[in-house]
């Protein structure tokens, strides 16, 4: 059984590679993320990943952000996972945006301000982000960049 899996997994990279040669790399980067298909390689992986950023894949931008941010297939560079949160976030990616709330609550590639910490959670809770939307709660009650609301915390 596992080989026959194994083998359906090496089919699935090659159309995925097909796939990747019109415009859809986001699975090849997972493949070489995963090792499915193929020898597991962060770099390669954030290769197809910065590609199918630059072709304007918006959850591509977040994973870019991602890899910057966790030092994937990639250096370590929080300015730079900013700089792809940003692009993502700024096009509703929420999970984009969600990120760039903690940026700026921890200070991570940016300056420390609860203010606009509070401003992309608020936006990512509006696109239904369940991690903001707790996060959003969490700022009302403590009064973290926006005025103290316990009735709101409750969002």
């Amino acid at each position: 059984m596992g080989l026959v899996l194994e083998k359906r997994k090496k089919k699935g990279f090659k159309l995925y590679l097909k796939s990747a040669e019109k415009g859809f790399q986001f699975n090849v980067y997972m493949c070489y993320q995963d090792g499915t298909g193929i020898t597991k390689d962060e770099a390669k992986g954030f290769q197809w990943i910065m590609k199918s950023a630059r072709a304007g894949n918006i959850n591509a931008m977040c994973n870019v952000g991602y890899c910057y941010d966790n030092g994937i297939g990639v250096g370590n560079d929080k300015k730079e996972a900013f700089k792809w949160y940003l692009k993502s976030a700024k096009k509703e990616f929420n999970a984009a945006q969600h990120n760039l709330g903690w940026r700026y609550k921890d200070g991570e590639g940016i300056d420390r301000d609860y203010k606009k910490a509070f401003e992309w959670f608020k936006k990512a809770a509006e696109n239904d982000y369940i991690g903001s939307q707790f996060m959003l709660g969490k700022f009302f009650y403590k009064g973290y960049g926006t005025k103290e609301d316990i009735v709101n915390a409750v969002y």
